[in-house]
């Protein structure tokens, strides 16, 4: 998806889940709010 949108694949640096270890709700797991992920880039290029 990211690629698809033009980001270069090389500044894809890191993408992961964040819900299960920092939920924005903790009081319910399930909450729409907890549902996200953290995507780090690399500069651009040049």
């Amino acid at each position: 998806m990211l690629t698809r949108a033009g980001i270069d694949e090389a500044r894809i640096w890191r993408v992961e889940g964040a819900a299960d270890r920092t939920p924005r709700n903790a009081a319910d797991p399930k909450a729409p709010e907890n549902r996200r992920i953290e995507i780090l880039l690399q500069g651009s290029p040049g």
